[in-house]
């Protein structure tokens, strides 16, 4: 796959994300992981994806993306946060279903700190 094609494929990813569809965004995945093993890791369009649904409290959404393989990114830990805040009711099932998906509350990043921070 082309570098344009890879980040048309992000695109599309990221905006099913930002739209909350989660039918469309299981048929792309779908359709990605249907060209082989690893399809859907190339590049870093799921770990974007995953980080803007916790962003944005979509957590059938980022169940979607955790089960697909999507892997964590330096900076999901503050997505994780984001998706606590009082914009969305202070819900913290980001952490929750961060959690669930082997996420260590207590990881620290040198840059960042750890979700305590």
């Amino acid at each position: 796959m082309t570098d344009n094609n890879e980040n048309n494929f992000n695109t599309q990813v990221l905006a099913a994300v930002e739209s909350n569809d989660l039918a469309t965004l299981q048929n792309m995945l779908s359709t990605r992981d249907a060209e082989g093993p690893n399809a859907l890791h190339r590049g870093q369009g799921l770990t974007e994806a995953l980080s803007t649904a916790l962003e944005l409290a979509q957590f059938d959404i980022a169940e979607e993306l955790f089960k697909r393989g999507a892997r964590w990114g330096d900076s999901t830990i503050m997505y994780v946060s984001e998706g606590a805040r009082e914009g969305n009711g202070w819900n913290t099932k980001a952490i929750d279903v961060a959690i669930a998906h082997g996420w260590d509350v207590n990881e620290h990043f040198d840059h960042l700190g750890s979700a305590l921070v």
